[in-house]
């Protein structure tokens, strides 16, 4: 048979626990581990995923991702046991893949873990540079550079296609290397993914010089668009486009170059070139040996946008100056990079008429009202016109009612200052749940989130002391009923009180 280009897939040097590897196309799969001359036969009745990324829409890992919950898997990248094989555990599964897809193969029910490693594909080598490498015949159809993406197993260049996989595995065997073999086949070749555009600005950003680095954009019906900020640090430049070389001064550089780049695997002229802004300032400016045409932008942020449909950029300072007043204090707020503004406001006494003031564009102004003294943090939407704001410490409740992530955020029950100065208390009643109840005390706003956890660290922290029957895991653990729960914010210690009320 004529032997035919095939993919090959890789996993990480560093998960590797034996030698093996993968079939070449058109060569017959053979018994091994997991099979008639392997070790002992066992019945495997695991699940097993690929999880990863796929460049196109049609990629059978696009929608699926990397997503570690078994039950967030498709029956596109589950392997399917094949009930009409008795003496040995076969799986199989067909994928499409495009080059440059990545993926890993997990065990779903024991908890996602990364179980299959280079290893466990049939005649894969390491070659003196630490590079796993499969070749069919003479031609080196895949490897896995030490610095490759995260050790996923990636398809090579030119190896797009249909690919089904053969998974034989035997859990009776001792040695990992014996327990798992992958072989696969090239079913169909399909045409390669072509991406157009894929948009990232360049230039003197953050600080690191020309070409040094480089920011993202997003996508949103072919407008592209993002956020940057340029500090005192990037204006490198001169006003002929040049740049200070290490060991010069500042002096006369008041410009960042910057440029949108198509990263793309476009192959006409419009997809791949270089894009300015035609109506802001240009240079011509060397990067990497050849000239590149630039904008020259001053210190600022800006918001950054390329429109596919007529192949236009447009860089727009942003001019909005918002800041809180309150009587005769004034405080900046600082631009994000998701379009919000969001500023600290410590008042030693309350005060009233608070607002936000735009001192830099033609928005009015936004009312936010009184405030109590403290410390404020305050996020304004212009898009939205919504105003949010919170004291700088809250403590929240977290746990298995509330999850564990975002309780500020979230409907988590809050706790307030009690009668007894520095104690903060909740009232909940949990006479309802049928399960015991885990519980944290966490500290925080809904702008940063949870900013300090508080557990069940020390004996001391609940009544009897016994931190068997009343902590899991560093929470607390109590049974269904009404509680106040306490919280001392100088000693940090919680405690809790089952409450009976009276018929």
């Amino acid at each position: 048979m004529k032997s035919k280009k095939i993919v090959a897939l890789v996993l990480s040097a560093a998960m590797v626990v034996g030698a093996a590897s993968m079939f070449a196309a058109c060569k017959p799969e053979e018994d091994g581990p997991g099979g008639t001359t392997g070790p002992e036969f066992q019945v495997d009745n695991e699940v097993y995923h690929c999880a990863g990324s796929s460049k196109g829409p049609e990629g059978s890992l696009y929608e699926q991702g990397w997503n570690e919950k078994a039950e967030g898997a498709t029956e596109k990248v589950t392997f399917v046991k094949d009930a009409a094989v008795t003496n040995e555990n076969v799986f199989k599964l067909e994928m499409k893949l495009y080059a440059g897809d990545e993926f890993k193969i997990v065990k779903a029910t024991t908890g996602w873990t990364w179980e299959l490693t280079t290893a466990a594909f049939v005649d894969a080598q390491e070659d003196d540079t630490y590079n796993w490498v499969v070749k069919n015949d003479d031609d080196q159809i895949v490897f896995r550079s030490v610095s490759s993406s995260n050790s996923n197993i990636t398809l090579n260049e030119g190896m797009d296609g249909i690919y089904e996989f053969t998974l034989k595995t035997n859990p009776a065997a001792t040695e990992h290397a014996d327990q798992y073999k992958i072989s696969y086949k090239l079913v169909e070749k399909i045409d390669k993914l072509r991406i157009p555009y894929n948009m990232e600005v360049w230039g003197d950003l953050n600080g690191f010089g020309f070409g040094s680095n480089k920011i993202a954009m997003t996508n949103k019906d072919g407008i592209w668009s993002t956020v940057i900020d340029i500090t005192e640090k990037d204006l490198v430049r001169k006003e002929d486009g040049t740049k200070i070389t290490t060991g010069e001064e500042y002096t006369g550089t008041k410009y960042s170059a910057v440029y949108v780049s198509n990263v793309g695997d476009g192959e006409t002229d419009e997809d791949v070139k270089v894009f300015v802004d035609a109506n802001a300032k240009k240079a011509t400016v060397r990067v990497d040996g050849e000239d590149v045409e630039a904008n020259l932008l001053t210190a600022g942020k800006w918001n950054v946008t390329f429109d596919q449909n007529t192949k236009t950029v447009t860089f727009a300072e942003i001019k909005d100056d918002w800041n809180i007043v309150a009587g005769a204090k004034e405080v900046k707020l600082e631009a994000q990079t998701d379009g919000t503004w969001q500023g600290t406001l410590e008042l030693t006494e309350a005060a009233t008429g608070v607002k936000l003031v735009n001192k830099g564009g033609e928005d009015a102004d936004v009312t936010i009202g009184d405030l109590a003294a403290g410390t404020w943090l305050v996020q304004y939407n212009p898009e939205t016109g919504k105003v949010r704001y919170d004291t700088n410490h809250n403590f929240y409740l977290t746990g298995s009612l509330y999850g564990w992530g975002d309780g500020p955020k979230g409907d988590a029950p809050k706790l307030t200052e009690s009668e007894t100065e520095g104690i903060w208390e909740v009232i909940v009643d949990w006479s309802t749940e049928t399960d015991n109840i885990l519980f944290k005390v966490v500290e925080g706003n809904f702008i940063e989130g949870a900013t300090a956890w508080h557990g069940h660290w020390a004996e001391n922290q609940h009544p009897d002391g016994n931190m068997d029957d009343h902590s899991e895991g560093g929470n607390f653990k109590v049974a269904p009923g009404k509680y106040r729960i306490t919280f001392d914010a100088s000693t940090k210690k919680i405690g809790y009180e089952l409450i009976t009320d009276a018929e």
